[in-house]
């Protein structure tokens, strides 16, 4: 396995582009206080370390600006998806009760649920999201990876699931349910950072307040094993199996030293070169470093 992907020189303006994007959508009124913060974000990569995977970057600028933009400035767009993600639950808690095998249904809404990411794409229109879902029976998952997957769930009792955007997270509900809710802890970021789910999405995307739920207590958009509480990374060690959702998740866990779940949809260049899969492809697979 490989190390933890470093930041890739074409991240760079992947991160100046959300900066802006968040500037303009909450200071775009006071010009001063944007160029401010455009200027802070702007030193804050300058000086960054290229050797740290692009969500330890995202973090560590969103960071920066925090105290000019607010402390979740992504919030209306997170409570608009999980309204649409619940809006569309029933019609997809229909199409799983009518599933040959739900498992593998479940798996292919998951990652196209990951498609709802700020960090990429922006606000990305609700109508792309219905037609990933509509058409994920058309989408290639690596029949390896799911088979793997479906025989490590098959055994495993102590299951982690690491959750990645708000909204998604109405997604990964109906996988955890298909699993067996009772052997999983979800895994939520520690602090807002762009659309990534923490516990104030937990109520509104219906998880139940019997489920075992943990933050990690960061806010990189990823899963930064050394700055995540103890808490979590003794879960981590002690998981028979690691569901790692989202590009951020992969991109801070790839080469962790341990068998991983990643379960992500392929949103950049970068990542496109690193798996060999083209943008848009979902990802199901232990191994995606080809």
């Amino acid at each position: 396995m490989t190390a933890a992907m470093m930041t890739d020189l074409s991240c760079l303006s992947c991160q100046v582009r959300m900066v802006s994007d968040v500037i303009t959508a909450h200071l775009g009124q006071q010009p001063e206080r944007a160029q401010a913060a455009m200027r802070c974000a702007l030193r804050l990569l300058a000086e960054a370390d290229l050797d740290q995977p692009p969500p330890q970057i995202a973090g560590l600028v969103q960071r920066g600006i925090r105290h000019l933009v607010g402390p979740d400035p992504y919030r209306a767009y997170k409570d608009r998806s999980t309204a649409l993600a619940l809006d569309l639950l029933p019609r997809l808690r229909t199409r799983l009760a009518a599933a040959v095998d739900p498992l593998a249904l479940a798996l292919r809404l998951a990652a196209a649920g990951n498609l709802i990411d700020a960090g990429v794409h922006g606000t990305l229109p609700e109508a792309a999201i219905c037609t990933a879902l509509d058409t994920v029976d058309h989408r290639d998952l690596d029949p390896e990876g799911v088979a793997g997957f479906v025989q490590a769930a098959a055994t495993a009792e102590r299951i982690l699931y690491l959750a990645d955007n708000a909204g998604e997270l109405v997604l990964d509900r109906l996988l955890i349910e298909v699993l067996g809710p009772q052997r999983v802890t979800l895994v939520l970021r520690g602090a807002p950072i762009l659309n990534d789910a923490t516990r104030e999405d937990l109520a509104a995307s219906g998880i139940p307040a019997d489920w075992t739920v943990l933050d990690n207590g960061h806010d990189a958009p990823g899963t930064v094993l050394a700055q995540c509480r103890p808490q979590l990374r003794q879960a981590f060690a002690a998981a028979d199996l690691v569901i790692s959702k989202g590009q951020g998740n992969y991109e801070t866990l790839s080469g962790c030293g341990r068998p991983v779940f990643f379960l992500f949809t392929v949103k950049c260049a970068a990542i496109a070169g690193r798996t060999g899969l083209p943008i848009g492809s979902p990802v199901a697979s232990f191994a995606v470093d080809f």
